[in-house]
């Protein structure tokens, strides 16, 4: 139990460093955005395919359960973290779905080999065109004109 709490805190703390980090990215360098939410919607792409494979992979009954299930909720838990911070720091929806498209097209061609990587792909797919839905559109003149 105690090893669980200390893992958890160690990620708690990590988290909030990861955070102020792109807090202070963001704001520094403010062209940048796009760049650093494109960074972390890659990790948050990567850490949600590989959780999602291993959900398939412990459903088909090639890995136990029993051994999945914290890893599942771990590296779902670190996808979302970095998926929201993607989403709280890009100014365009663009960053937040070439990531999803570009892993889902890479899980589509595993698929080939795994058939279970063409669930995986659908929806990483499907996760990422949520995200783009979700942001809203901003207008790059308005928020370059000074309000008078």
């Amino acid at each position: 139990m105690f090893t669980i709490v200390a893992f958890l805190a160690g990620l708690g703390i990590a988290a909030l460093v990861i955070a102020a980090i792109v807090s202070w990215l963001a704001t520094t360098f403010p062209r940048a955005r796009a760049f650093v939410a494109f960074l972390l919607t890659c990790a948050a792409t990567y850490s949600l395919g590989f959780a999602l494979d291993m959900a398939a992979q412990a459903f088909v009954g090639m890995l136990p359960t029993a051994n999945a299930v914290m890893s599942i909720f771990t590296w779902l838990g670190i996808g979302a973290f970095f998926q929201a911070l993607a989403f709280s720091v890009s100014p365009a929806r663009w960053p937040l779905l070439i990531p999803h498209v570009i892993n889902a097209l890479l899980a589509a061609l595993a698929g080939l080999a795994h058939p279970r990587h063409f669930f995986v792909a659908a929806l990483v797919l499907l996760i990422g065109i949520v995200v783009f839905l979700a942001k809203p559109r901003h207008d790059i003149f308005h928020e370059a004109t000074p309000s008078a």
